[in-house]
């Protein structure tokens, strides 16, 4: 895998206009670089599979500093997984955690008569 953007270290800040400033807490994860100014995390090209578990300190010089703690999981797929994968399109959610959506809310992208009876 080439080098990544895996995305945004999140943080909980009142009001989240502030410029921040991102670092590392503690360990340095060796296969991942962190931009300090806009929080994105970045996985290096060939990290080796595993769980790589760190933390990332949020300031932004007003309120008290937050710590987040960033798991990445990092596993290899064979071409066919990839191949054979599919995105699926969630509509009219409610706004309420996802894991309360019923089934019917969410609609697959692809031709449904492409899978076959992979669909209940």
């Amino acid at each position: 895998m080439p080098t990544t953007v895996l995305g945004k270290v999140y943080s909980p800040d009142p009001d989240d206009w502030d410029n921040k400033t991102y670092v590392f807490e503690g360990h340095l994860p060796s296969y991942f670089i962190l931009n300090t100014r806009t929080g994105f995390l970045i996985i290096k090209e060939n990290a080796p599979t595993g769980a790589y578990e760190f933390q990332v300190r949020v300031s932004d010089g007003v309120w008290p500093d937050a710590v987040s703690t960033i798991t990445v999981h990092v596993r290899e797929l064979r071409d066919e997984a990839i191949y054979n994968s599919a995105s699926l399109r969630l509509a009219e959610l409610p706004h309420s955690p996802l894991k309360s959506v019923p089934l019917q809310k969410i609609t697959p992208i692809i031709n449904p008569r492409l899978l076959g009876s992979q669909l209940p």
